[in-house]
């Protein structure tokens, strides 16, 4: 695909240059846009030298897919952020990064991973930090979504490609930095076995109340036969959590879940499935949560 662009804003009489653009994702590999592929190159002809995309963008740039779309804002961080005018799609953030925050992309100069985790942690929202950095943990580990043969002595600690102590050199260079005491709380509560911004929003709902961490991505076996990978848990009160998106709504896809489902109740597990209507209802789903929880543990007392 290629697409003709102006050499610049102000000259429309300029002879267009032509933009290649990466072919599509192939099938079962998830959708990067084209078009926000476009406009960040597009943005990188024309702003400084020293711009750094970040932020969101950075994510984008990082694999991370899900807070980044067609018409998303291009996020940017320089020193002196008031050389570039500000316009509705380009967010401009003044920083000064160290050379070491910075790595060089298909794109142009972005913030590196571990920068990139830093910045996202700062949010004062755990709500919106935690589950980028879900996602980011994920997509910088390249061992994440590679096959594996399930064992059932084995427990897979969950995908971190964020080196953790280079955030910390980080941290320890920018201290006294608005919202740096975030990081390691965000950081604490980083997960990178999420495989959608519902599962880390469900998880986070759980474990802010109080419950106990969950684990995530649990294999439940039937003796040596692989039965189910649960989106999050307790294995030693062997209970699941999985949340349903739009996706487990096909009508195939529901027939199958039931089966699965019952295969998991008969290997001695309790499994609470949250589909859309439930996760809107965050009091009646911690409930059904905490009412299959207590079963648990009465039915390990009583054992």
């Amino acid at each position: 695909m290629t697409l003709l662009l102006p050499s610049s804003i102000s000259d429309d009489a300029a002879e267009p240059r032509t933009l290649v653009l990466p072919p599509r994702a192939p099938a079962g590999l998830p959708t990067r846009s084209v078009l926000f592929d476009a406009r960040l190159r597009a943005a990188r002809a024309l702003l400084p030298d020293d711009a750094v995309f970040c932020g969101d963008t950075a994510l984008w740039i990082h694999q991370v897919n899900w807070f980044a779309g067609d018409d998303s804002p291009i996020h940017v961080a320089m020193r002196h952020a008031d050389r570039i005018r500000r316009r509705g799609k380009l967010v401009v953030r003044a920083r000064s990064l160290h050379p070491d925050d910075i790595v060089d992309s298909a794109w142009g100069p972005v913030t590196s991973v571990e920068r990139t985790a830093y910045d996202v942690a700062r949010d004062p929202v755990i709500f919106r930090s935690v589950p980028r950095l879900d996602a980011l943990a994920r997509a910088a580990d390249p061992t994440a979504d590679l096959p594996r043969m399930p064992d059932p002595t084995v427990v897979v600690p969950p995908p971190c490609g964020i080196d953790l102590d280079g955030v910390q050199v980080i941290v320890d260079r920018n201290a006294g930095a608005r919202w740096i005491r975030r990081v390691h709380d965000a950081l604490q509560l980083m997960d990178g076995g999420a495989q959608s911004p519902r599962e880390s929003k469900v998880r986070l709902r759980v474990v802010t109340l109080g419950f106990p961490r969950l684990e995530t991505q649990i294999e439940v076996f039937d003796g040596a036969r692989f039965v189910a990978r649960l989106d999050m848990g307790w294995r030693e009160l062997r209970m699941g959590i999985e949340y349903d998106g739009q996706y487990h709504e096909r009508p195939d896809q529901v027939a199958l879940d039931v089966a699965r489902a019952s295969d998991v109740v008969d290997c001695g597990w309790a499994l609470v499935r949250i589909d859309k209507a439930a996760y809107r209802n965050e009091r009646r789903m911690i409930d059904h949560i905490a009412r299959a929880r207590s079963g648990r543990l009465a039915l390990l007392r009583a054992g």
